[in-house]
Order: C-alpha cells, then structure tokens, then sequence
C-alpha cells in the first residue's frame, strides 16, 4: 500500500480515503492540505490499483485490497495505542464510499463521508466515465449480475454491522448523489435504527464538494475530538 502517516501526540486517527483522480492524472492524497494544522494522527491510503482505482476493494471479487488496507490501519492504530472508538474515516465520492464500508465492516467509531457514490454498480456502469472499467476490475464484469453485485456491497456491510459507527454524511442539496446515492443509504439507516447527522451544501455540482467539505470535515473532527 502506498500511504502517508503523520504522527501528533493524540489519542485519535484520522484515517482519509481519495476520490477517483481525473482521468491520465495520478490518484493523489485527497485533504491533506486541510488538515495541515489539524493536531491529530494522520493517515492517508492511495488508491493506485487498476486503471484509476478500486474503491479500496480488489480484484474480480477477492478483496485483497481492502484486506491490505484493513491491516494498514490495524497496524498504525495498534502501534500508537489507539483504541477502535477513536478512529475517524473520512472522504468524498470513492473516498466518501471508503470510509463508509470500511468504519462499519470493522467496528471504527467515526464517520465523515461527503458526497459518497452509495449504489456502485449503477454509478460505474451507467454514470461515470471510465467506470465501466473499474466495475470490471472489481466485479469481473458489467453486466446487471455484476451491476448489483456491487450495488449491494456496502449495504450488505450496513445491514451486518453489530454497532453503528458515528454517522456524519455532507452532500450537495441539488447534487445527483444526494437523491440516487445518500438517501437509499440514509433510508437502510433508518430501517436498522442507526443515527446519523446529514449536513446539506447550497450547490447542486459534484466538484462543489471540493470547496464546502473541508471546513464541515474540520468542524465535524473538532467535535468528535473534543467531545
């Protein structure tokens, strides 16, 4: 795994997840400029596998990735003492899904996904550039088997979970992600009793995301933090 850690004298990880680069760009560390000042430990995870990412997943099913990233983040949280309840996931779109599936398939404690692409398959198979590709990397295919394969990945993680994370979901009010992708997910919350804290951003574009998350991300983690 290609990561960057940043060491502080805290009892918190912050464990960030990167969105889908533009395609012939690099995948970079999504937020690291925001939280430069930010006095807590820092992960940052790349996802640099296939084309333009996995979604932290794998390959054709077998989830090597996400096994790769999973001891990652034990290795780091366990070799500076931190207990499960004080690690924060965050991103936005792909990373937004990652730090979704990944808080609550392994008991971390906190949340803080923007604008996250909830039903996969539909969005790489018929929304986004490119995605086709990514489907087929990670599902071995892109036909509708496959299409709700992925749809149902980070539900089916949701509907297992024991314990619910601390949920804090930001989105674009007008923004396609929040009728197609957030409220499906926010409506399996409810069904399973879960809470969570939905912020909403004045803008209906994708990329907007960019500029409204960073200060609700720095909000959200000073809240969590300092209790």
């Amino acid at each position: 795994m290609k990561y960057v850690f940043k060491k502080r004298n805290s009892d918190y990880l912050i464990v960030g997840f990167s969105g889908i680069p533009k395609i012939g760009t690099p995948p970079n560390y999504n937020y690291a400029k925001t939280l430069v000042n930010t006095e807590i430990n820092q992960l940052f995870i790349l996802d640099h596998h296939g084309m333009i990412g996995c979604y932290y997943l794998g390959e054709n099913k077998e989830f090597a990735v996400e096994r790769s990233v999973y001891e990652l983040i034990e290795k780091i949280r366990v070799e500076n003492n931190i207990c499960k309840e004080n690690v924060i996931t965050f991103g936005s779109s792909k990373g937004g899904y990652a730090a979704l599936y990944f808080s609550f398939k392994y008991g971390y404690g906190n949340v803080i996904s923007a604008s996250p692409q909830t039903k996969l398959g539909h969005y790489l198979i018929e929304q986004v550039i490119a995605g086709a590709y990514i489907a087929h990397f990670i599902a071995g295919g892109t036909k509708d088997n496959h299409k709700n394969y992925l749809d149902n990945l980070l539900f089916d993680v949701v509907k297992k979970a024991e314990k619910s994370p601390n949920i804090r979901i930001h989105v674009g009010e007008g923004e396609m992600h929040y009728k197609k992708h957030v409220i499906p997910l926010l409506e399996e919350f409810d069904k399973c009793g879960f809470k969570y804290i939905l912020n909403l951003g004045p803008y209906s574009s994708h990329n907007d995301v960019a500029t409204f998350y960073p200060p609700y991300l720095l909000e959200s983690i000073e809240e969590i933090t300092k209790g």
